[in-house]
């Protein structure tokens, strides 16, 4: 349990030279009187990068940790929980214990004191202004019927003052976090939040040097791209050799949106929505690559529109 060499896993994204989204950093710190707080939307809205830039702009104390399907396997879980809050707490040699056979039939049990534990380390790190955050990212790579998800749900029954917790996914809350809605402890942000306004727009393309762009093309560019960050930041590549107004005039042809589309969510999709993405009246529009989330979808695991 050493932590002089920790996995990239338990490891905070850089947030160095990112547009600071100073309106949803407000939010972020209004959302700092509830305990969790679940982020959700399409990628390359901006996510993890919003995150990681509250918590450097903030300097608030924070564990970091990727979520990946090996998740599923408690045991590994709580492994390398357990390396990123030794790695936050270093003077505490004693390492959290580890998911043996004899606890296997008492997992919520165990989940509730291993969590009480690192709890009481952390809390010590952090100061009375700001609490101490636990990051868990990617949280769509275990699936909602997972063991990782009652394991958390056990693990956040009872939060204490000064713990806070922020979940990214690319999907909703699991069932299991309904109740924590009911009772008003989690905060939800969504597309609505974090799509770019007009302004954080135009702010973005000011930044990546192009200054002298009209405000008419500047409004065309963020209705075409719906405040999509990575749509935005696409565009403003393709525009280096044709200008902005060549984007926009042959947007709907855009190769660099089309390979994004493909890297970023068709792969990494569940064989049945990728075979619902390819079919014919569907796989046009989603190369086009504007995507956009649907607020209500009669199609299983669907996640997106075009």
């Amino acid at each position: 349990m050493r932590c002089s060499a920790a996995p990239a896993k338990v490891l905070r994204p850089r947030s160095s030279s990112v547009f600071p989204r100073e309106r949803l950093f407000l939010l972020l710190d209004d959302s700092l009187v509830q305990p969790i707080s679940w982020i959700n939307g399409p990628p390359g809205i901006g996510k993890t990068t919003l995150v990681a830039s509250w918590l450097d702009a903030r300097q608030i104390h924070s564990i970091w940790y990727q979520v990946d399907e090996g998740d599923s396997d408690p045991a590994s879980f709580f492994y390398y929980l357990g390396l990123a809050v030794q790695k936050a707490n270093p003077r505490k040699r004693k390492p959290l214990p580890l998911l043996t056979s004899e606890y296997v039939l008492g997992i919520p049990t165990f989940s509730r004191r291993f969590f009480e534990n690192a709890y009481d380390r952390l809390i010590r790190i952090s100061d009375s202004a700001s609490p101490f955050v636990i990051v868990f990212d990617n949280c769509q790579e275990v699936s909602e019927g997972a063991e990782f998800n009652k394991i958390i749900n056990a693990g956040i029954e009872h939060v204490p003052s000064g713990m806070k917790f922020i979940f990214i996914s690319r999907k909703d809350p699991p069932e299991t976090f309904v109740r924590l809605m009911a009772n008003s402890q989690m905060k939800t942000i969504g597309w609505d939040e974090l799509k770019f306004t007009l302004d954080e727009s135009n702010e973005m393309v000011r930044l990546r040097g192009y200054e002298a762009v009209s405000l008419e093309v500047l409004g065309q560019l963020h209705e075409k791209t719906d405040g999509w960050a990575a749509g935005i930041v696409l565009s403003l590549e393709g525009a280096r050799s044709g200008g902005i107004e060549s984007v926009l005039s042959k947007m709907h042809d855009s190769k660099e949106i089309s390979q994004y589309f493909a890297n970023e969510i068709f792969h990494r999709e569940e064989p049945a929505v990728q075979d619902f993405l390819l079919k014919p009246t569907c796989f046009h529009g989603c190369l086009r690559g504007w995507l956009r989330p649907l607020p209500e979808t009669s199609t299983p695991g669907a996640s997106y529109r075009t």
